[in-house]
């Protein structure tokens, strides 16, 4: 294929670099004579005179009038090279031979455009634009691209005109070469009498809005519900469990009397109290079966209880998420959708959402309706919502991207009355068909620093992600049952701390005292002491 390419590129080449013999060669179509026939270049076949094909205007399509004509094909061929080949035909060709072979490119492509950021705009500094310098956006970047740079070898520059006075230039707009943006559908070749070809396909309406008011959830009353509503599923786990531990007793008492008891109730409680901790798979290894009977009657249960157990907490799990997770949706569905005048793919949107549709004269007019909700949401092309979006932002900060819905049909392109540009344009986009995306993209990331962000974060406003945020009930309680856990602990401490320091001192007391009375010398006992003995030994 990358040899194909360049055989291609040597043949459409060796047709601009070698000229023909000057008695059978004829000046090539100019900007004097566009409109008027033009001639082909005498060949063997037809030597001694020249043969003429009209250039009307039911000739004119997307590139059908060149394909047709083979002085035009030969004026724009530079045209059909690839675009992922076009640094590679620089080395091949001249300014020299390219403005000679197609006029369009000896001079300066004079352009008329409304303002309607982000595809045609005003720049913000004289070196953010194209052409002059004092304008950008999408759709110039794309006949920078595709005419300036591919077609023309950069041997020539867009003359971007001020916007002002765009109703006058469009009624006279035979005397300027490209007029843009124009909206128009896939199918359209015409609008107002004038040739018409789409740039890029607008695929997207975005829903600027406000976020949907979301009803407030209660974390723990969304638990008890959810617990309360499988009260059955946890009266047949109880059941079950008790069930497999009288089994257990049975089984076991004869040979583990210490941990099944025989005596009734607490010999079968023992079963339940293994049986549930098993089922539930904790484990605590208190009571374990000891004969085999038992043994392979556990290992039943224990596949039992534990597929019981994952069906409830799984449905546990998913009830308690659904319920959490449930929110109210931006819809646009019977609600006022505003819209700039003079767009249709947005009324084509939110017509599709069965919108009703309220048109506004500017962008400041939208923000305001929107803000003080006189409508619901604005309607715009994606990338023109993207752009405009930290504008609406200022009515209301809480404004974003809520909705957006696809679309097909709608294009944004440009008008020329001049056939020689239409065929330059056609041509290139008929041969370059799978490298439009790249060139639109190209043209779009041009623009980030005015777009900003294209993959915008959504956000996900619920109560479930929200949780533990400082608004929230369980915050609280969880505040509050840490602040009083710690609080316990600190006094626990200072209570045990004061315990076992008085009574450190008690024990430093007691053996003071010990002390103290081994070393008293012995007391000697009274005469009368003695004499009291000594009589009652007596008696």
């Amino acid at each position: 294929m990358f040899l194909f390419q360049l055989v291609h590129i040597f043949a459409v080449f060796s047709l601009i670099c070698f000229e023909p013999s000057s008695g059978n060669k004829t000046s090539p179509a100019s900007p004097g004579n566009a409109g008027r026939n033009a001639t082909t270049p005498s060949s063997p076949g037809n030597a001694g005179r020249n043969t003429t094909i009209p250039l009307s205007p039911g000739n004119v399509g997307h590139g059908e009038h060149v394909q047709n004509d083979p002085m035009l094909w030969l004026q724009h061929n530079v045209c059909t090279v690839r675009y992922s080949f076009r640094d590679i035909t620089k080395s091949f060709q001249n300014c020299t031979l390219i403005k000679e072979r197609n006029p369009i490119c000896g001079r300066d492509i004079t352009v008329v455009y409304s303002p309607n950021p982000p595809f045609a705009m005003e720049g913000k500094n004289s070196s953010a634009g194209f052409g002059t310098g004092q304008y950008k956006g999408i759709l110039f970047g794309i006949l920078e691209e595709t005419i300036i740079k591919t077609c023309c070898m950069s041997c020539n520059k867009l003359n971007i005109l001020p916007p002002v006075g765009f109703i006058d230039k469009f009624h006279n707009r035979e005397k300027y070469d490209l007029i843009l943006p124009i909206e128009g559908g896939e199918n359209n070749k015409m609008f107002f009498s004038t040739p018409f070809y789409p740039l890029m396909t607008l695929k997207a309406i975005a829903f600027i809005g406000k976020p949907p008011v979301q009803p407030n959830v209660d974390l723990l009353e969304i638990v008890f519900d959810t617990v309360w509503s499988s009260w059955s599923l946890v009266l047949l786990a109880i059941m079950m469990a008790f069930a497999a531990g009288s089994a257990i007793w049975v089984l076991d008492t004869w040979y583990n009397k210490p941990q099944f008891p025989r005596s009734f109730p607490r010999g079968p409680f023992e079963g339940f109290w293994w049986a549930y901790v098993s089922m539930t798979t904790v484990g605590y290894g208190d009571r374990t079966p000891q004969s085999i009977a038992a043994r392979l009657f556990a290992i039943v249960w224990i596949l039992i209880g534990i597929v019981f157990f994952n069906v409830y907490t799984s449905m546990f799990t998913s009830v308690l998420s659904v319920r959490m997770g449930t929110n109210v949706q931006f819809s646009v569905l019977g609600e006022k959708v505003g819209i700039l005048e003079n767009t249709s793919a947005p009324f084509v949107g939110a017509s599709a959402n069965m919108a009703l549709i309220q048109v506004y004269p500017n962008l400041s007019s939208l923000g305001i309706a929107l803000r003080d909700n006189e409508i619901h949401a604005i309607a715009m092309v994606e990338l023109a919502a993207l752009f405009h979006l930290d504008y609406f932002k200022r009515f209301d900060s809480s404004v974003d991207i809520q909705h957006r819905t696809e679309i097909s049909g709608s294009t944004l392109g440009v008008i020329t009355a001049n056939r020689d540009l239409f065929g330059t344009i056609s041509t290139f986009f008929d041969a370059n068909e799978e490298s439009l995306q790249a060139i639109i993209t190209g043209a779009v990331m041009s623009q980030v620093d005015d777009l900003g962000y294209f993959i915008r974060k959504k956000k996900t406003d619920t109560e479930f992600t929200s949780l533990f945020i400082s608004s929230s009930k369980i915050w609280y309680g969880c505040l509050m049952f840490g602040g009083v856990t710690i609080g316990l602990g600190i006094l626990g401490w200072f209570l045990n701390y004061g315990i076992k320091h008085r009574k450190l001192a008690r024990n430093k007391v007691e053996k003071r005292t010990n002390d103290d009375n081994n070393t008293r010398p012995p007391v000697k006992p009274s005469k009368w002491i003695g004499f009291y003995n000594s009589q009652y030994k007596e008696s």
